[in-house]
């Protein structure tokens, strides 16, 4: 199984985030979004930063239901359409819990905690089991759902600082991180009358926004902010994979002591013939 195809999987799921589940478009192009009005933007990284920080201070834990639509190729090119029903539980800053069944069953399991993140697919065209610690998903080369805080940062937690510029554009602040040589790393686009992420898009080293997440249709429901749609799309050409997640039934997450372990701790991959490590060099080994 080539790491390329892997890549794609965990990047329809979170997408979870995120795969989590408008369509996934890797573009580069403007944010699918329409503002109804234009207020001023922000204007000075700073002021973003102590509005987006403000907003990350106020995420409550969630739990909500839902339906995804995973599509993707697998290493023979052969497409493949999963939908899924869909449960979802946030513990900020740094937990997720996300899984999606058929009639079959659980067919994606996908978490994060505050040292591990792990994703694991059962269906039998996969079967595939990725995980690792999330201090050697930072040293990856590839920005992409190799970071698990791609997948947080499509339920809010975003985080913003030294190295990134701002420019606005048709009601939208664009929160630009470039690296020592100038490529853009990271694209945030963000509505200037709410301050709510719009469009995350993560940057390969060719330039490309390999990753491209959408959130739209927030609501305020029992006191938690969240977007109902959450859309990410991996990969370019004519078949990106796909991520198209609806929520329901958001609302306030109140865990015992007994859910908050059992939930975000990595679960045993009984049954996948797949498994993969990520490594200190940001690289997955298979085991």
């Amino acid at each position: 199984m080539r790491l390329f195809f892997s890549r794609n999987l965990l990047a329809s799921v979170f997408t979870l985030a995120a795969g989590l589940c408008p369509l996934f478009t890797g573009c580069a192009g403007p944010p699918k979004v329409e503002i109804a009005r234009k207020c001023p933007g922000k204007g000075d990284v700073a002021l973003a930063v102590a509005a987006l920080a403000d907003g990350r201070e106020r995420l409550k834990p969630m739990r909500a239901s839902g339906k995804c639509v995973l599509k993707f190729s697998d290493s023979k090119g052969k497409s493949h359409t999963e939908r899924l029903d869909i449960q979802l539980r946030t513990y900020p800053p740094d937990r997720i819990f996300f899984t999606g069944s058929t009639l079959l069953g659980e067919a994606v399991r996908l978490g994060t905690n505050s040292e591990e993140f792990w994703l694991m697919m059962k269906p039998k065209e996969i079967s595939a089991y990725w995980w690792g610690r999330r201090e050697y998903a930072g040293s990856s080369g590839h920005p992409l759902w190799l970071n698990p805080d791609a997948l947080l940062e499509a339920i809010g937690v975003v985080k913003i600082g030294v190295g990134w510029t701002i420019a606005n554009r048709d009601g939208l602040d664009v929160l630009t991180k470039r690296d020592l040589s100038g490529a853009v790393v990271k694209k945030i686009f963000v509505g200037c009358c709410d301050y709510r992420v719009r469009r995350i898009e993560y940057y390969d080293a060719d330039g490309n926004a390999d990753v491209v997440v959408e959130l739209n249709d927030y609501t305020d429901t029992d006191d938690v902010t969240a977007a109902k749609r959450i859309t990410i799309t991996s990969g370019e050409g004519d078949n990106p994979a796909t991520t198209d997640i609806t929520l329901a039934s958001v609302r306030v997450f109140e865990p015992t002591d007994a859910k908050l372990k059992g939930l975000f701790t990595h679960p045993e991959p009984k049954g996948i013939k797949n498994i993969f490590e990520l490594n200190e060099n940001g690289r997955f080994v298979r085991q």
